[in-house]
């Protein structure tokens, strides 16, 4: 059973994916955006992504001044609960959520084009889409060059050092998070949006592990005992989680691989405990770990800034002109 939102000056009707879309767009519809205001009619089967606060639909843009014949992805809120707030209103949260988001202008950032508006029927957001996927997806189905690698991680590193400049947070940065724009760059996605609907602002909070990117977590914010409870999303929590997936880059591997959660989180209790440390990946450019080892720091104080961290990597070259798989 389909549902239908209504977007202002924005009207939508169905076309076929496009054949250079990646294989999962095949099983998505694609939606024509144009004006003037209609409905449009989102099918829950059509789905691109179903996560676990949202779905996301995919549309065009034919509106001459809405990124005409780009493609856009809509976000709909499913689970409004985690809306709720004593203080502000299901629409001033979205609302306020997508007016720090619309002020975004790093190449490295996204924005967000569009948002709900109270007499909508659901919450929304609208925002680029990204038909390479995550960095990794791309890396795994793209042969690229060490140094083009590097020119990713300079501009994911500057993305971060610019939201950690605007008082940003971003609290989940994993692979699902940092897609690659047609260009082969790295978009960090979704800042502040787990955090913003309530993920981590209940009883979530202590179920952590759960989450989607508790592989990129440092041991602060999984691990509660008497001496040191948990610790909030920061700053310092993200340059661990950018180290993660710069490795990842090389590795083309989920942290931890063939690890549960339980096992994670003996491993992290270790590291905590400095009964064990995190070695360098055989396929990392040692250059390249001399850059993050810091990163990994038990201590959150020990880590380097997201500033530190972009000009370590400005002018860093690797000798080794491997592709990926090799």
């Amino acid at each position: 059973m389909g549902h239908c939102i209504s977007i202002p000056n924005l009207m939508a009707r169905r076309v076929s994916p496009s054949p250079e879309l990646r294989p999962s767009m095949q099983q998505a519809i694609c939606y024509s955006i144009s004006v003037p205001p209609l409905q449009i009619q989102l099918l829950g089967k059509d789905r691109l992504h179903s996560g676990s606060k949202a779905d996301i639909y995919v549309v065009m843009s034919q509106a001459p001044n809405v990124l005409h014949g780009t493609l856009l992805a809509v976000k709909i809120i499913r689970d409004k609960t985690c809306m709720l707030s004593v203080r502000l209103s299901e629409e001033s949260i979205l609302q306020a959520y997508a007016s720090r988001g619309r002020r975004h202008s790093h190449p490295n950032v996204d924005v967000i084009l569009l948002a709900s508006r109270k007499t909508d029927q659901s919450p929304y957001i609208v925002s680029r889409y990204y038909s390479r996927g995550s960095f990794l997806v791309d890396l795994k189905t793209r042969s690229r060059p060490d140094q083009q690698r590097l020119a990713m991680i300079k501009g994911l590193v500057n993305g971060l050092h610019y939201i950690h400049g605007q008082g940003i947070v971003h609290g989940h940065i994993c692979e699902a998070n940092l897609l690659c724009d047609d260009n082969g760059g790295v978009v960090i996605c979704d800042a502040e949006f787990d955090d913003t609907f309530g993920l981590f602002a209940s009883s979530c909070e202590v179920q952590a592990a759960m989450h989607r990117s508790y592989r990129h977590m440092p041991h602060e914010r999984l691990i509660s005992d008497d001496d040191a409870p948990l610790l909030p999303a920061s700053k310092a929590a993200d340059i661990y989680a950018i180290a993660v997936c710069i490795t990842q880059m090389w590795t083309l591997d989920i942290p931890f691989a063939r690890k549960n959660k339980f096992e994670v989180m003996i491993i992290l209790r270790k590291l905590r405990n400095l009964e064990i440390e995190i070695e360098r990946p055989a396929s990392v450019p040692a250059i390249v770990w001399d850059n993050i080892s810091d990163c990994f720091a038990v201590d959150p104080q020990d880590r380097p800034t997201a500033g530190e961290l972009a000009e370590r990597f400005e002018g860093c070259g690797v000798p080794s002109e491997r592709k990926v798989g090799e």
